[in-house]
C-alpha cells in the first residue's frame, strides 16, 4: 500500500509505503519467493482491537529514495496467481 509518493505530483524526494507482502528472487533463477505476509496481521490486529491503523503505518512504513528507485509497476497478487497457475499446467 503506497502512502506517499512524489512519483505523480514531482514534488517529494521519497516514497513511503507500507509493504502487504514481501519476499526475495532466488539466486540464479530470479524465482520470485514470497515468505512474509502482513495483510492478515494487520486485519487481526485491527479487529482486535490490538492496534490502531495509525499505529501499524507508523511502525511498519518504508521509506524509500526516489533516487533508488529504477522502476515502478502495479503488482496484482491475483494475476499473479493466475500466471503461476498457467506456469504450473504447461509444464
Amino acid at each position: 500500500m503506497v502512502l506517499n509518493s512524489g512519483i505523480t505530483t514531482g514534488g517529494e524526494s521519497d516514497v513511503s509505503l507500507i509493504p502487504t507482502v514481501s519476499g526475495y528472487r532466488k539466486e540464479g533463477t530470479r524465482e520470485l519467493i514470497f515468505n512474509t505476509f502482513y495483510g492478515g496481521v494487520f486485519d487481526n490486529w485491527l479487529s482486535r482491537g490490538d492496534r490502531t491503523a495509525e499505529q501499524i503505518a507508523d511502525y511498519f512504513t518504508v521509506v524509500i529514495p526516489k533516487s533508488e528507485i529504477q522502476s515502478v509497476r502495479f503488482f496484482d497478487m491475483t494475476v499473479y496467481g493466475l500466471f503461476e497457475e498457467s506456469k504450473t499446467s504447461a509444464g
